[in-house]
């Protein structure tokens, strides 16, 4: 009959004692006889004559299980069990039972040989050490855990990615053959648990570092809306130290899905400075957008307008002047339309260089620089468009084509867009500074009286009459106290950084002003404000129209536009302040390379009175990029993989990428919360405070055609 049940189970247990002396054993199935498997051999023998009929035990009656002739494969027991069941149906029972517990033991003689087989299967003998690494986990609760889930969130947060990232069961064999004895977190207990005590405890430190504010601060705010139709309140700080170190950091990326009026958008930005602890006397101002709403919302908290937005406005208003630029500009996007289709790439493909391969940029009307940025790419591609445009599978007519004199005419238009194009991507730096604005509008205003360029005047005289119209009529830039101020306490530029010789000597003056009633008010007693919130109206120094006192040298330099920096007039004696800020002015311009933070830092304790300013006239920057940046981050994280992201998971995720990033990620530096600790983004508005009557103030103003910033999925540059 072969071997019986017990002899089964001692040969899986020889099985196994022989793969412990061995590094890979292959472990043989045990030998089986068929009739010892079925139940019903029981009751037949085969017929030593015949061997395809067997007979029956109880009745001698023979039973056909195959055709004579046919090979013993095909033979088949369902003749024996047809005659059990018609004539022996007691004795089927007992066989149908014997057939159960063959196969129960059959199941679990595999299931060991499964086992035997996954132990063994390795190409090499498991060494002690291994074995014990998978026994012995660390603790959860203990040191080197925490240490490892700690560092863990930070790759998690710092790349915003999803939480799911870690159920991935690639990453988990990685992180496994890096260190066994490290258990890696489920994802709901990222979610639930450990993002959510890291989040509070970033708060508190912010939350910390605010309450030490010594001087005044500034906010920049925007509005974005995802692909999955929710918007977002994005308000970011910033700040000087005592140190004179500038610090950022993103206070709110909440949610807003309400009317963007000026009044709702106003009252959003005191809930976050109420909720975060910020006083309104310490408020130096507020950086938007020039859209309409964000100009009425921060009309009464100082609000400046966003650089590079005023220069993008000036581009989008000037470029359709001129009827041969826009001819040219409606051409390409056109041209870019088309070479952005499968047919169109292939077309260009064909004709481009490996070497300096470019695709082309389309127009996004809310990005910095997409002007420049699509004719330059066309430019950069012009032989693989000019043959790409003919192919006749793009069907494209003849009076779309670029022709000879389109180029010429782009070729212009990148040399006149050039100089806005580079004082954009300067001021999109992170520690730019206002102070920078003045001289930047006066170095952009000589760089375009000095280009000659025939052919599209008309284009670049709408851009001079766009500069002096925004900056000089409307921003009054330099007779207004935040920017003048601020330039004059710049080492870099002092009063040459002025396009007017006559409104830098009344800045100066009023600035002397400011610092003589300053330290009055600190010698009787009394607490000076330390943010002096002017509004775009207040502080107007001269109405004189401007002066241009610049070179027409071609080759512009900084040397060169900020000469004449010292100022060598005589100040009356016994007057402190006039001293120190006539030794101020005398010294020479430092490089531009040098942050001016670092030069008050050295000098602080040699200008003491001008020094105080500093914490409050260059703490501002020149544009809203910082809240805008965030945005564009979110944009990435908010993808069509991940469109069901609640909200408040969304403001999290930004909170902890930009704010460990300002704290060095140095996890470890976090100190406990206190339970009497309100966190600040868990705070809810009022909804009494709630202006859903009001009316929407979005498209009033004249420059509402150009939303920028608002509703959409495109940031900046």
């Amino acid at each position: 009959m072969g071997d019986t049940d017990d002899d089964q189970i001692n040969n899986a247990d020889d099985e196994s004692q022989q793969g412990s002396q061995s590094a890979s054993v292959t472990v043989q199935r045990p030998k089986k006889r068929k009739r010892e498997a079925a139940g019903c051999w029981l009751y037949f023998e085969v017929d030593e004559a015949l061997d395809h009929v067997a007979i029956c035990k109880l009745c001698k009656r023979p039973v056909a299980r195959g055709s004579a002739g046919s090979r013993k494969s095909s033979y088949s027991t369902k003749g024996l069990w047809t005659h059990l069941h018609l004539h022996h149906p007691n004795e089927k029972e007992e066989a149908d039972q014997k057939r159960a517990e063959t196969v129960a033991k059959k199941h679990k003689a595999a299931e060991e040989r499964s086992r035997l087989q996954s132990i063994y299967s390795l190409s090499r003998q498991v060494t002690l050490e291994q074995t014990t690494a998978r026994i012995n986990k660390w603790a959860l609760n203990s040191e080197k855990q925490l240490q490892q889930e700690r560092l863990l969130v930070l790759w998690i947060c710092s790349n915003t990615l999803p939480y799911t990232a870690v159920s991935d069961p690639m990453f988990q064999q990685f992180v496994h053959g890096l260190n066994p004895k490290f258990t890696i977190p489920h994802e709901k207990k990222l979610r639930t648990v450990i993002i959510p005590n890291l989040y509070e405890k970033v708060q508190f430190k912010v939350h910390t570092l605010l309450k030490q504010l010594c001087g005044t601060f500034c906010l920049t705010v925007d509005i974005w809306s995802s692909k999955a139709l929710d918007a977002y309140f994005g308000v970011t700080i910033e700040f000087i130290t005592k140190d004179f170190e500038r610090k950022v950091a993103v206070l709110r990326c909440m949610p807003y899905n309400r009317r963007h009026t000026g009044d709702s958008i106003r009252e959003e930005i005191l809930f976050v400075m109420t909720s975060w602890g910020l006083k309104r006397e310490q408020l130096q101002c507020v950086v938007a957008d020039s859209a309409a709403n964000m100009r009425k919302a921060c009309r009464s908290l100082n609000g400046l307008r966003c650089f590079l937005h005023i220069l993008n406005l000036i581009i989008k208003n000037s470029v359709f002047v001129q009827a041969s630029v826009k001819k040219v500009i409606k051409k390409m996007l056109y041209l870019v339309k088309k070479m952005r289709t499968p047919l169109g790439k292939q077309a260009l493909n064909k004709h481009q260089d490996e070497d300096h391969y470019k695709s082309l940029v389309r127009v996004v009307e809310t990005r910095w620089n997409s002007y420049y940025v699509m004719a330059e790419t066309v430019m950069k591609n012009k032989t693989a468009v000019t043959l790409a445009q003919l192919d006749p599978d793009l069907n494209m007519s003849a009076r779309k084509q670029l022709t000879a004199l389109d180029w010429e005419t782009i070729k212009k238009f990148l040399l006149v867009v050039k100089p806005i194009y580079t004082l954009t991507v300067v001021a999109q730096s992170e520690n730019m500074c206002i102070s920078q604005v003045i001289p930047f509008v006066k170095r952009l205003k000589f760089e375009l009286t000095t280009i000659i360029v025939p052919g599209i005047r008309t284009f670049l005289r709408a851009l001079e009459e766009k500069t002096i119209k925004y900056f000089d009529e409307k921003m009054n830039i330099e007779t207004h106290r935040s920017y003048t101020f601020a330039t004059l306490l710049d080492p870099r530029y002092k009063c040459a950084g002025f396009h007017c010789r006559e409104k830098a000597q009344a800045a100066k003056e009023l600035l002397i002003s400011v610092v003589e009633e300053r330290l009055h008010q600190e010698r009787s007693g009394r607490v000076a404000r330390s943010g002096l919130n002017d509004s775009e109206n207040q502080g107007d120094i001269t109405d004189e129209s401007v002066v241009s006192v610049l070179d027409t040298d071609e080759d512009i330099t900084w040397t060169q536009l900020l000469r004449g920096a010292a100022d060598d007039r005589p100040e009356s004696p016994n007057n402190a302040v006039r001293d120190e800020v006539a030794r101020y002015l005398r010294e020479k311009l430092v490089s531009q390379r040098l942050d001016p933070l670092i030069y008050w830092k050295r000098n602080h304790k040699i200008f003491p009175n001008l020094s105080k300013l500093v914490r409050v006239y260059l703490c501002p920057p020149p544009s809203s990029v910082a809240s805008e940046r965030a945005f564009k981050v979110a944009k990435n994280v908010v993808g069509d993989r991940r469109l069901s992201m609640r909200p408040e998971n969304l403001e999290m995720n930004m909170f902890l990428k930009y704010n460990l990033r300002a704290l060095n990620y140095s996890v470890e530096s976090l100190q406990s919360v206190p339970e009497t600790f309100g966190c600040p983004n868990s705070q809810k508005r009022d909804p009494r405070d709630s202006d859903e009557g009001s009316e929407d103030d979005s498209t009033d103003g004249e420059d509402s055609d150009i939303d920028l910033g608002h509703d959409s999925d495109d940031g900046d540059d």
